[in-house]
Order: structure tokens, then C-alpha cells, then sequence
């Protein structure tokens, strides 16, 4: 799953959202765990992508848990 993610995060900054629309829909994954994941991978950490999002950590880390499954 995480290199599907890593993938995710690479068509995201190639701005290939063409692609990503048909991923989500084929993995069930929406807009906002996707912007929660990036910035999580930018920031380096959960709390500090919770920060920028406006969010509080542990929706920030239920959000990543709900990808894993």
C-alpha cells in the first residue's frame, strides 16, 4: 500500500489528476486523505501536517490508519 501511496503522492505533484480521479475511485481513497497524506510527507510528521491543515493530530493519523486498510 505504500508504494501505491508514494505513486498517489508523485501524480499529485505531476498534477496527472486525470489519473489520480480514476485511482480514488478504483481504491475508494477521497481528495482529503490524499491532501492529508502529502502534506504529512512534506511536513515529516503527523502533528506538523495537522498544524498546517488545521487539524488536530489524531485526525491527521486516523485519516493515514484509514488508508492502510
Amino acid at each position: 500500500m505504500f508504494s501505491i501511496l508514494c505513486l498517489y503522492y508523485w501524480l499529485i505533484e505531476s498534477g496527472s489528476f486525470n489519473i489520480i480521479d480514476r485511482l480514488n475511485k478504483q481504491m475508494n481513497i477521497n481528495q482529503e486523505q490524499l491532501t492529508i497524506f502529502k502534506t504529512v510527507i512534506e511536513t515529516g510528521s503527523f502533528s506538523a501536517a495537522a498544524r498546517q491543515l488545521g487539524k488536530v493530530p489524531s485526525a491527521v493519523s486516523m485519516s493515514i490508519a484509514n488508508l492502510e486498510i
